[in-house]
């Protein structure tokens, strides 16, 4: 029962397995960037 590989290979399946995840934070990237994108504008214009 010696711990070889399984726990070092563990954290890099998060990055490629949790990929529901990374797309919800993605989501909310994206519709935080759509909402300040139009706003900045707006305040330089202004």
């Amino acid at each position: 029962m010696s711990r070889k590989t399984p726990k070092q290979r563990r954290p890099d399946e998060p990055l490629f397995g949790d990929t529901n995840s990374r797309r919800g934070d993605l989501a909310i990237a994206t519709l935080l960037g759509t909402t300040i994108i139009p706003v900045a504008l707006f305040l330089l214009a202004e």
